[in-house]
C-alpha cells in the first residue's frame, strides 16, 4: 500500500497537485522504513547469511512477525486522506469558479 501511495504522490507532485517536499517526506519515510528492515533482519542474522534465500526465509525459525504499529495506520490514513483531498479540489475549485461567475452575472443584472 505504501508503494501506491509513494508513486500517487509523487505523479501528483509532477502535475503540480501536491508541494514536492511533502511527497519528498512521504517517500523518505518510506525509504528509511525499508532499509531500517534490511539493517534488521541482518542484525538479526548476526550479519552472516548464505544467500537469499536465507536472508527472505519465511516460515518456522525464518523471518519474526512484524505488526505495523498505530501511529502507523493512522499516517496511512491521513496520507490517503491528503491524496483524496488533493484529487478532489481542483473539481471542488471549478465548481466554485462557476458559482462566483454565477453570482457576479446576477449582481451585475441586479445592479441594470
Amino acid at each position: 500500500m505504501q508503494v501506491l501511495v509513494g508513486c500517487i504522490a509523487v505523479s501528483m507532485a509532477y502535475s503540480g497537485l501536491l508541494h514536492p517536499g511533502l511527497v519528498a517526506l512521504i517517500v523518505a519515510r518510506d525509504g528509511v522504513l525499508l532499509v531500517g528492515s534490511f539493517v534488521y533482519r541482518a542484525y538479526t542474522l548476526r550479519w552472516k547469511w548464505s544467500g537469499l534465500g536465507e536472508f527472505f526465509k519465511i516460515g518456522a525459525g525464518g523471518v519474526e512477525k512484524v505488526e505495523p504499529l498505530y501511529i502507523s495506520k493512522v499516517n496511512m490514513v491521513l496520507q490517503l486522506g491528503l491524496i483524496g483531498t488533493a484529487l478532489v479540489l481542483p473539481a471542488m475549485e471549478i465548481q466554485f469558479i462557476a458559482e462566483d461567475q454565477k453570482k457576479s452575472e446576477l449582481s451585475v443584472i441586479s445592479l441594470a
